[in-house]
């Protein structure tokens, strides 16, 4: 009886493992109006990368599948031709399977499906090293709307800012390039002396300081006016304004995870309650953003990211800035909440930080807070909403910037 009992334990342990590791061999290309296993098969694998909201999708290869089908193509970088060949089956049944929440791979196959603008045609090509303009050359600036492109080029800031659009999604984002050498640093756009904590039109912020680009923080000062306790461990040009944060790991936005900006110019993603202030400024930290969650650490997206969870799950307005190297930040800037651009999850950013490069990112205040400014212009409201303050415009009470510097 023993014998019996042990036998089928082993059995039923072996079954689990096949089932855990069993990917089902690729028969023959699927085409719409089929009905197979192999279609079944394929279509509860799309129902596990959250493709299909349910698992009871049958055995057809009807028009919904093929729908899910082309997203799946268009997120995973592939050609979208709504048939499953064997190079889509392969990508569908292996781990590096993008899940429908995930950022688009933008690859020679799938470049036509997105709207991204080309360097114009007056793009310098004598520039030092590839990126910057020689001492006495003026700086170059191109600022085009209709086009999607705007560009700064100095002896040590290079800025491009491209608005890309995933038309069928639909989906509208602004992707920012930042190389800065030299002196020029990532500046923090307030008054760390200043007792009282004031909210701007954040365009007029951005022309206080001079900066050629100026975009959304933490909002540690909305969370201090509020009188919010938890506002995060907060150091602004090397002085710490606040230090009570929330405890580490949570799951929500704003968690108050922490990414800092070092004397190198090299940028570190931090849990909330990881270091104390004074630990920071010890490491050479000059500056601390508090908001959260924590995008990518070491080049691996956070895992808790995944659950789709509270806020986690909502496709929302958004920003978040990334180090790709000391000196080279990538920031990214979706619109949401309108017809054109229904937003996107955190998960989205973490990925798209990822296949730009970079492998520390975080995630900073976004919704009706998200504003970029360059050359005094907020590129993610349209020009009829740039005129007055406060027409689809909220005051912010701080930024981040890139300051051109005085003659």
């Amino acid at each position: 009886m023993n014998k019996l009992l042990n036998c089928l334990i082993c059995l039923l342990m072996c079954a689990a493992l096949l089932a855990a590791v069993y990917v089902p061999a690729f028969a023959q290309t699927l085409t719409p109006g089929e009905k197979s296993e192999a279609v079944s098969e394929a279509k509860l694998r799309l129902y596990e990368l959250k493709y299909y909201a349910t698992r009871k999708a049958g055995k057809t290869y009807d028009d919904a599948m093929r729908e899910h089908l082309m997203d799946f193509q268009r997120v995973n970088g592939l050609p979208v031709t709504g048939i499953m060949d064997e190079v889509t089956w392969d990508i569908l049944f292996s781990d590096e399977a993008r899940s429908s929440w995930r950022a688009p791979l933008i690859t020679d196959a799938t470049a036509g499906l997105y709207i991204q603008p080309s360097l114009p045609e007056d793009f310098p090509d004598d520039l030092v090293s590839g990126l910057f303009r020689a001492e006495d050359q003026t700086p170059y600036v191109h600022a085009d709307r209709s086009a999607g492109f705007w560009s700064y080029i100095s002896a040590d800031t290079h800025i491009e800012i491209r608005r890309m659009a995933a038309p069928e999604t639909p989906l509208v984002w602004f992707e920012t390039d930042i190389w800065l050498t030299g002196d020029q640093k990532l500046r923090t756009l307030m008054n760390p002396k200043s007792k009282k904590i004031a909210a701007r039109d954040p365009r007029a912020i951005a022309e206080e300081y001079g900066a050629v680009l100026a975009f959304s923080d933490d909002f540690y000062g909305y969370r201090r006016t509020q009188r919010i306790n938890n506002a995060g461990v907060i150091i602004r040009d090397g002085i710490t304004l606040y230090e009570r944060t929330a405890k580490s790991g949570l799951a929500k936005i704003p968690n108050l995870d922490v990414i800092a900006l070092f004397e190198d110019g090299s940028m570190k993603t931090f849990e909330s309650r990881e270091h104390t202030a004074a630990e920071y400024l010890a490491m050479g930290v000059t500056d601390t953003f508090a908001f959260g969650p924590i995008l990518l650490r070491d080049g691996v997206i956070d895992s808790r990211l995944l659950e789709s969870t509270g806020n986690f799950r909502d496709d929302d307005p958004r920003c978040a800035i990334g180090m790709v190297a000391p000196g080279h930040y990538k920031v990214l800037t979706v619109l949401g909440r309108q017809t054109r651009s229904v937003g996107v999850k955190p998960i989205w950013l973490a990925q798209r930080m990822k296949d730009l490069g970079c492998t520390e990112a975080l995630n900073l205040d976004g919704g009706n807070s998200v504003a970029l400014v360059f050359m005094g212009d907020m590129l993610n409201k349209a020009e009829n909403e740039n005129v007055n303050f406060m027409k689809g415009i909220r005051a912010l009470t701080s930024m981040i910037g890139v300051v051109a510097p005085t003659e």
